[in-house]
């Protein structure tokens, strides 16, 4: 393996977080599409919303500490909020006359008041956006990282570590005792008490993990150890939904599967040869993330009213989720390029500006 400078790319990207984003992009896109085995769903769910948090952590800035709150949620809503009020608008446009009707939902009989409600209020699972449930990523995003604006000023890291447990002992007992009837918090901040977890862990293993010496210290004994408390611990806490707050049914093995997911995932990222669909992949997940769900049922009734395939052929089928995950890629990855060189304003960025490289 190359060292680290051999693996950035002009733009200074590093080539295994770009792999490591797209191994969870993908496994993301194969269980949002339905169609996975549920035991593979196990392992999917074990980790990857906790690896897009954690990934998030590893680029926190320490200049944040110098910002003013008005300052930094200036700059968190227009890297965060613009671009899920743009998506948010598009989905629900082609949602309300082209999707809805192609999957046979019930449609709201006041569609300004079910979108407002449901935009302002931020959350997803059940009947909370409907539309595109993906978007619940961004609010709840930015209330994590505005937790982390605060925790981020504690005044070492092993207070930080010590309110990172405090939290996560709240994070995951809240749901398990307190919300009843599918209560929640606007804009996931439920939700965001665990993923601070992830957000915080991310910003304290920086300085080790984007270096050498995370590639080369014990790189096979860690992978397998990474393997087996992967398997074990993701079985042993059967699937959850970090969506909804259910992580599962005991503390200890929701945070060991999702932790030992992420290292399994990030040496694996190491071990993988940089490549160009990879690299596209891991730069655009923007995109790719909250408008992949709209592209399955296009697929479907496509398969389904022009090929003639039986629907009942494509539900629980590895090779259709496969091949539905293949297909969003494909298609997503020259929207993305069209949306960054001509309304890059719309994804969060300045348009004079080019797309910041994390």
């Amino acid at each position: 393996m190359s060292d680290v400078a051999e693996q950035k790319s002009s733009s200074s990207r590093i080539a295994w977080i770009d792999n490591l984003r797209a191994f969870g992009m993908l496994s993301i896109v194969l269980v949002h599409t339905g169609r996975l085995d549920s035991a593979l769903d196990l392992y999917v769910a074990s980790f990857c919303m906790p690896l897009f948090f954690f990934i998030s952590g590893l680029f926190v800035k320490e200049s944040i500490r110098q910002q003013t709150f008005i300052d930094y949620v200036k700059t968190r809503v227009q890297r965060l909020l613009i671009p899920y009020f743009s998506f948010s608008i598009f989905s629900y446009f082609l949602w309300f006359f082209v999707i809805g009707k192609i999957k046979g939902d019930v449609l709201p009989a006041n569609p300004v008041l079910h979108f407002f409600s449901n935009i302002i209020y931020g959350v997803g699972g059940g009947e909370w956006l409907d539309y595109n449930t993906t978007l619940w990523f961004f609010p709840c995003l930015f209330i994590t990282e505005l937790l982390f604006f605060f925790l981020i000023r504690l005044p070492s890291h092993k207070t930080l570590g010590l309110a990172l447990f405090g939290l996560s002992v709240i994070g995951y007992f809240l749901f398990k005792v307190v919300w009843i009837d599918n209560f929640r918090l606007p804009f996931g901040a439920d939700i965001a008490l665990t993923a601070v977890v992830f957000y915080g862990v991310g910003y304290l293993v920086k300085p080790y993990i984007l270096n050498e010496s995370f590639k080369v210290w014990y790189q096979w004994p860690i992978l397998l150890l990474a393997t087996l408390a992967y398997i074990v611990f993701s079985n042993l806490n059967e699937e959850s939904a970090f969506i909804i707050g259910n992580f599962g049914k005991n503390y200890f093995y929701f945070y060991l599967a999702a932790l030992s997911g992420i290292l399994f995932w990030a040496q694996i990222s190491r071990l993988t040869k940089p490549n160009k669909l990879f690299t596209e992949i891991g730069k655009n997940t923007l995109v790719i993330f909250p408008l992949h769900l709209l592209l399955f049922p296009f697929f479907t009734g496509v398969l389904v009213f022009v090929f003639k395939v039986p629907k009942s052929s494509l539900d629980h089928s590895n090779i259709v989720a496969l091949a539905y995950t293949i297909l969003s890629v494909l298609i997503l990855i020259p929207i993305a390029w069209g949306l960054n060189l001509y309304v890059p304003f719309l994804l969060g960025y300045n348009s004079h500006k080019k797309k910041v490289n994390q």
